[in-house]
């Protein structure tokens, strides 16, 4: 899904969550939202069925309007716009985190996702250059290595798309910038 239409949704979940949706179930006008959201009613009705349907809240249509209530996945998805926001505030900027490791071998088949058309254009077009045809596997020893990378889902990555050709399913990739030394 294009990126601006996440951000469509995120910012209603933010806008329902004002109303106290994420806490408890909270009654909400469309008209109202769309005050909230500075669209038309129409679009606010659309927006809530959208998210619904997405598994982010659920609501019940009363004649008062409707009542909402967030989903074990929309407060999730509000978690997860948190703790990026905590992340890029509290942190100086770029954030830098470093891994030690052992280099080793892998079983040759980063060559293989690399060289795919669809992700090699969008490595091309994202990053900026045609990837070496292969992966640098890092095994992570320590402990502080390993709690370290974890926090790395909250750093601002690349992403690039996945996609499905004829036979299987290729995942999206997230990128960082590295330096090796």
């Amino acid at each position: 899904m294009p990126e601006n239409k996440n951000w469509r949704y995120i910012y209603a979940l933010l806008k329902l969550a004002e109303l106290g949706a994420h806490r408890r179930t909270a009654k909400v006008s469309t008209e109202f939202l769309a005050r909230k959201l500075g669209i038309s009613q129409q679009s606010a009705s659309r927006r809530l069925i959208e998210l619904e349907r997405k598994g982010l809240i659920e609501r019940a249509i009363t004649h008062e309007g409707c009542l909402v209530r967030f989903t074990t996945q929309g407060i999730a998805e509000l978690n997860k716009l948190y703790s990026s926001l905590r992340f890029l505030m509290e942190t100086t900027y770029p954030p830098s985190i470093t891994l030690e490791g052992i280099v080793f071998t892998g079983l040759g088949e980063g060559a293989y996702y690399v060289t795919r058309d669809f992700y090699r254009k969008q490595f091309i077009e994202k990053l900026g250059f045609d990837p070496y045809p292969g992966t640098l596997n890092l095994k992570l020893v320590t402990d502080y290595d390993i709690k370290t990378y974890s926090e790395l889902k909250a750093c601002p990555a690349i992403e690039i798309e996945g996609f499905t050709n004829e036979s299987r399913t290729f995942g999206p990739v997230k990128c960082y910038p590295a330096i090796v030394e």
